[in-house]
């Protein structure tokens, strides 16, 4: 179909696909024409349109990335509540017991640094040595 007009209805289909989120080379593919055809498309959409569109697109992602960390991080607690039972402990072998405190205190002090800065650490790491 190279040079010739495509139909007012697939542009405004192109169009509308893009500002709804959709990629270049989803558009594309899914429309079956040229990706160079939907960049020309998308050239046409004035700039504050993308520039809304990006900042969505960036938005939704934090809020995904935010959920998915509150549910780990919530996941880590009820898994932290449950080795730290009593009768729990006692039916685990000490080495496995060791790996899993190793591995439990690596990560909470991973997690804190990312909270408050490597600085944070260093400072708390200082702090574990001088006892």
């Amino acid at each position: 179909m190279r040079g010739r007009k495509h139909p007012d209805d697939l542009k405004a289909k192109v169009i509308a696909l893009l500002l709804a989120g959709a990629t270049v080379m989803e558009v594309a593919r899914d429309l079956k024409i040229p990706h160079r055809s939907v960049s020309n498309y998308k050239k046409e959409i004035p700039e504050n349109q993308l520039a809304e569109l990006s900042r969505k697109k960036g938005e939704r992602l934090d809020d995904l990335v935010y959920q998915c960390l509150i549910t780990n991080l919530g996941t880590l607690n009820i898994q932290a509540e449950t080795v730290r039972e009593r009768e729990y402990i006692l039916k685990q072998p000490a080495d496995q017991l060791a790996t899993l405190y190793g591995v439990m205190a690596d990560k909470t002090l991973r997690l804190l640094a990312a909270t408050t800065g490597a600085a944070g650490l260093k400072q708390l790491e200082a702090g574990s040595t001088a006892e």
